[in-house]
């Protein structure tokens, strides 16, 4: 896997790409189902979607 970005070991970064990418595929998810597992109010869960999406940005800024 050496052809890999400098950031794929870094965990921080790759779980908040995840999230990313999850929730850019918002209309196969069960938000209800995500939100209430996680005993979270709609504005906690969109919160932390809020902020992998800060984490993932600033990686790529720093990759560049």
């Amino acid at each position: 896997m050496s052809n890999l970005s400098p950031v794929w070991g870094n965990n921080e970064v790759q779980f908040a790409r995840l999230l990313c990418e999850i929730a850019a595929a918002e209309e196969l998810l069960n938000w209800p189902e995500i939100r209430d597992s996680m005993s979270l109010e709609d504005e906690d869960l969109h919160e932390l979607f809020d902020r992998a999406r800060i984490v993932w940005e600033k990686a790529m800024k720093e990759e560049a």
